[in-house]
């Protein structure tokens, strides 16, 4: 299978060709054509020379691998993402189609900028399998979550264990998602997703309240039980007074024997239900904690396996930078990494171009053996090499002196030589 990007003057195309792609007069390929399913990207075929080439239009989109190329996975995000899948795949059921067909590579998923959703590529007669494309989804997933985290790093390791299982299914992975939350995910998508730790704060206020409900009926209760006996005692005392000839001292002691011995009977039973209910209530306490503690460990068991593994990647030491043009001092941006994002997208991005005509994510400059490559990232208003519209998504070769233009920001590459140095990044 090959993959190629086309501009046209207003829209933007990956191109998909290869000798195990044939358009098939089939219900699946009339479907797709048809653009009826929700969730897959619009589609038409072409023929050159022959060859069936699958367009994909993904103007106003970025792919997934664009997209968290300098960006970590937070839980919302890594729900959004996984939800999309899910959810295609239920669309792909509900129209009797293969899912087998559906790339889940990170350049074959798309974000439109537009409102957020995420978009997928589905080929007929695609010789592949969900499960191993799944899989491989989840293993690039795993290095691009935030670790700080925990709620990010336990359900993206979950679901990744599942996808290792040979049976995997999608309740499986559904049961997952939202096992911290205790909820179902039904076909309509319409239930909100409560966050866990409001969900854990309203289980404890709601147990505290009940405790003291209990602890104060119980005192009720006690309260009531002294007054009765106190109330009898007290008649006794006066009964005995007027039928008894014996001296006032005796009776004044044996009044004050009974409240002593009526107090502590009441106050040992205070006592003891007042531990019970504390013990009862760290019980409870600890149940409640259960869950967290769990997606604690599993998170920090990943955390652990990620550092085991981790991999040396390059910093280069190369004197390569940009230099702005049309400034009497221009300002000069160094290409420090081995992957460089310009955009103006400002937490994500490299090199900040605050400029309306600039994508948020425009462009990148990737080094690949002592040799820089730009490449467009689908960007709104292009980029220009040397007086020449990039393609997006293909790599072209940078010479010294080379000039870029993103939108209308102006820039001379300089590359001064230099070697690359290993470190981690």
């Amino acid at each position: 299978m090959d993959i190629s990007y086309k501009r046209s003057m207003n829209d933007t195309y990956m191109v998909i060709s290869g000798e195990e792609i044939r358009e098939r007069d089939t219900y699946q390929t009339r479907i797709l054509l048809e653009n009826q399913v929700h969730g897959l990207l619009p589609c038409k075929i072409q023929k050159v020379n022959g060859e069936e080439l699958f367009y994909y239009e993904i103007t106003g989109c970025q792919s997934l691998k664009n997209l968290f190329e300098n960006k970590k996975f937070d839980r919302k995000e890594l729900e959004n993402l996984l939800i999309s899948v899910l959810r295609i795949m239920e669309a792909l059921d509900e129209y009797l189609l293969n899912r087998d067909y559906l790339l889940l590579q990170p350049s074959c998923i798309f974000c439109s900028k537009e409102n957020k959703e995420y978009y997928f590529v589905w080929i007929p007669a695609l010789e592949g399998r969900i499960e191993e494309e799944f899989r491989q989804l989840t293993e690039y997933i795993l290095p691009k979550i935030d670790h700080t985290d925990k709620e990010a790093v336990a359900l993206g390791y979950g679901i990744y264990k599942e996808s290792t299982e040979s049976n995997m299914r999608m309740d499986a992975l559904k049961k997952q998602m939202y096992a911290s939350q205790e909820k179902s995910v039904h076909s309509g998508w319409e239930d909100s997703v409560q966050e866990e730790g409001e969900e854990q704060e309203e289980r404890q206020r709601i147990l505290d309240d009940f405790y003291k409900e209990e602890e104060g009926e119980e005192n009720r209760i006690l309260g009531k039980i002294g007054t009765i006996v106190c109330v009898i005692a007290a008649a006794g005392v006066f009964w005995a007074v007027r039928n008894i000839r014996i001296s006032a001292s005796f009776y004044f002691l044996a009044a004050a024997g009974i409240a002593v011995v009526v107090g502590g009977g009441i106050g040992g039973i205070y006592f003891w239900k007042s531990r019970k209910n504390k013990e009862e209530r760290l019980e409870s306490t600890q149940y409640i904690q259960e869950t967290e503690v769990q997606e604690e460990e599993i998170a920090d068991g990943y955390e652990e396996e990620m550092g085991a593994t981790m991999l040396l990647r390059e910093r280069r030491t190369t004197q390569a930078y940009l230099e702005k043009l049309g400034q009497e001092n221009p300002e000069r941006y160094v290409l420090e990494r081995e992957i460089t994002v310009i955009g103006k997208w400002r937490e994500n991005v490299d090199i900040w171009l605050n400029v309306p005509t600039v994508s948020r994510l425009h462009a990148k400059i990737v080094r690949k053996e002592q040799k820089d490559f730009l490449m467009d990232i689908n960007s709104r208003n292009g980029t220009m090499l040397n007086n020449t519209w990039l393609d997006p998504e293909q790599e072209y070769g940078l010479e010294n002196g080379d000039i870029i233009v993103f939108a209308q920001e102006k820039f001379r590459y300089v590359f001064l030589g230099g070697e690359r140095s290993h470190g981690l990044q």
